[in-house]
């Protein structure tokens, strides 16, 4: 019974472990199952919802997206909407100064009325809600403000418009700000911390500068001060100053010429000669005289007729004697002579000379520096800072050194006050280095001949005697070279970058122009004026007499009034205007308005038609200017 008893047991027992692993088994199979269920399940709903904000994203992006520019129109400013989205209602928009915040002008739709520093009157702004239809763009201007506003010298605006949907976009005025992803493409690709808005790069031609006698680092300014009328330069005792309230597109700059200059000049000169002669000498002197006299005796008859007047005379000569006599006399005498001629001589010598006077067309650039540096450290400029302008020699004329060589001319940074245009730093030692913190925007400007820790202000242009070969034409590379220190939290470092970032391209003849309107009309004659320019920087010599306008994008062109002494014709859309006579050129300084029409197409939405144009010259080293109009037909 016991035997049995014990192996009865044993059985139990094993069948217990069996029973208890099988339970473990089942408890570990449903709990793991589970658990990997629950997992799979959160890791599904993630996916879905990372798809799902992928896709609203997406959705986001194709319902509204909108970029804003601000722009300037006849001195006022407008901002430009583009929309690549689908039709947006812009349902008010705000204008503040980018330095302090200001509101100068906000505008919510109607009945709410409009407020700012602009705003006189607060009232309704009628024309919001401004509609950009979908893939299109649309420039708001003084007409669609309350006010419009009049753009002053230095004053930079952020435009901020928002929609019916709560789309908010952000636009600036000048547009000098890199989005977020560029800035993080050029930083990684390792450009370095200081980065320049390309729009903004201009230079500035002179109002002021010394008088004629002043000389600085050892230049002298006489030919600046000479050709005063021609560079736009007058000499007023000293000041130095850009013409601030007038940048000019940075990518075509004035080059120097060579004017050959022909000079007179007449002597006279007159050489007066006194001697005085003594001469004394015993004369002898013989005198043999000879006399031979003769005796004659006339005798005479007249006749007369029986009236008694006379008829006839005759006459009779007879020698009767003859006598001859000769003496001699002898006298010595002594005879002094004393004379005082005065000899008189006069020669007069004229010379003719070309002698070479260079022309100079001193400027100065300006160009808007951000500090995004990923440390977040204030970058300090110091007046080693310079930009660099190098001739790469591909105008296809061999000038100077070309193309066997790359002159370059360096402009280094100075002081200037953004109001006025007047240089502060122009002593040695005088400039000013200057802070620009994280996040900062600053207009850096540059103009000084030498590094103004050494030398004092000097001007430089494309003509500047400082180099050796005394003008170019043709493009330029320009660089921007940076030396200074980055602050940090921690430290402080020695900072350099160089900055390649543009190609400028340097001419004796430039001329400005504009056309009105810009915008057209669908299959609308539109009267179009094209404005021409001869500037004050184009050669003196010569002026513009040709201008070529390409409009066969739109038809029936006609050409309208046009200036004394031009003519012009209309052939397959292209428009020819011709000067007829030399006087009635453009000549720098004057401006000229060419009058034509045409009929715009009609598209199938908002269309923008480019007008390539020619500006020629009747000499100089580069007689034609290259540009473009337009108009934009909605």
């Amino acid at each position: 019974m016991q035997i049995n008893f014990q192996s009865s047991r044993k059985r139990r027992i094993a069948v217990s472990s069996i029973i208890g692993a099988l339970m473990m088994f089942a408890m570990l199979i449903t709990i793991g199952s589970t658990y990997f269920y629950v997992i799979a399940q959160d890791q599904k709903s993630l996916q879905s919802s990372i798809a799902q904000n992928q896709n609203n994203f997406q959705n986001v992006q194709q319902q509204e997206h909108l970029s804003v520019y601000g722009i300037s129109q006849s001195g006022e400013l407008a901002f430009y909407v583009n929309n690549t989205g689908i039709g947006v209602s812009i349902t008010a928009y705000w204008i503040l100064d980018q330095s302090s915040g200001a509101v100068y002008e906000y505008c919510p739709s109607p009945p709410t009325l409009c407020s700012g520093s602009s705003v006189a009157v607060p009232a309704a702004n009628s024309n919001l809600p401004f509609n950009v239809a979908a893939g299109q763009s649309k420039t708001f201007n003084d007409s669609d403000f309350a006010p419009s506003i009049v753009i002053p010298a230095n004053v930079q605006y952020v435009i901020k418009v928002i929609t019916k949907e709560g789309t908010t976009a952000i636009g600036t005025y000048p547009s000098q700000q890199l989005t977020s992803a560029s800035v993080n493409s050029l930083v990684a690709g390792g450009f370095g911390s200081l980065e320049m808005a390309f729009s903004s790069f201009s230079w500035y031609s002179y109002l002021s500068g010394p008088p004629a006698t002043t000389t600085l680092g050892s230049n002298t300014y006489d030919n600046l001060c000479t050709n005063a009328a021609d560079q736009e330069v007058q000499c007023s005792g000293g000041t130095w100053q850009l013409n601030i309230n007038n940048p000019y597109s940075g990518s075509l700059v004035p080059g120097g010429y060579i004017a050959p200059t022909t000079t007179s000049s007449t002597s006279t000169t007159t050489r007066t000669t006194t001697t005085t002669t003594t001469l004394t000498s015993p004369l002898t002197t013989t005198l043999t005289s000879t006399s031979t006299e003769y005796y004659t005796t006339v005798s005479s008859s007249v006749f007369t007729n029986h009236n008694g007047n006379p008829t006839s005379t005759s006459s009779t000569t007879k020698t009767t004697s003859t006598s001859t006599g000769t003496s001699t006399l002898t006298q010595t005498s002594t005879l002094t002579s004393t004379s005082t001629p005065t000899l008189t001589s006069t020669s007069t010598t004229t010379t003719t000379s070309t002698i070479t006077q260079p022309y100079q067309a001193p400027i100065a650039f300006s160009v808007n520096i951000t500090n995004d540096d990923p440390s977040l450290g204030t970058i300090v400029i110091n007046s080693q800072s310079n930009l660099w302008v190098i001739e790469t020699c591909d105008s296809g004329v061999t000038e100077g050194n070309c193309p066997s060589g790359n002159p370059f001319f360096v402009f280094y940074v100075m002081n200037v006050n953004p109001t006025t245009g007047v240089i502060s730093s122009t002593t040695a030692g005088s400039f000013a280095e200057i802070e620009i913190p994280y996040g900062v925007t600053k207009t850096l400007y540059y103009g000084a001949a030498y590094d103004l820790s050494l030398e004092p202000y000097s001007i430089i242009g494309l003509t500047s005697s400082i180099s050796t070969n005394p003008y170019y034409y043709g493009q330029f590379a320009v660089f921007l070279l940076f030396a200074g220190t980055k602050i940090l939290s921690t430290n402080s470092q020695v900072y350099g970058q160089n900055i390649p970032f543009e190609s400028t391209t340097a001419a004796d003849n430039l001329g400005w122009y504009y056309e009105t309107p810009v915008s057209c009309n669908p299959g609308s004659s539109t009267p179009f004026t094209l404005n021409v320019n001869d500037s004050i920087f184009a050669n003196t010599a010569y002026g513009i007499t040709q201008i070529v306008l390409n409009a066969s994008a739109f038809s029936a062109v006609t050409v309208g009034t046009l200036p004394t002494g031009w003519h012009g014709s209309a052939a397959a859309g292209t428009i020819t205007w011709t000067n007829s006579t030399d006087a009635g050129a453009i000549t720098p300084g004057r401006t000229e308005a060419f009058q034509w029409s045409a009929t715009a197409p009609s598209p199938s939405g908002t269309t923008q038609y480019i007008f390539p144009l020619t500006i020629t010259w009747d000499g100089g080293e580069v007689t034609n200017l290259q540009a473009a109009a337009v108009c934009t037909v909605t």
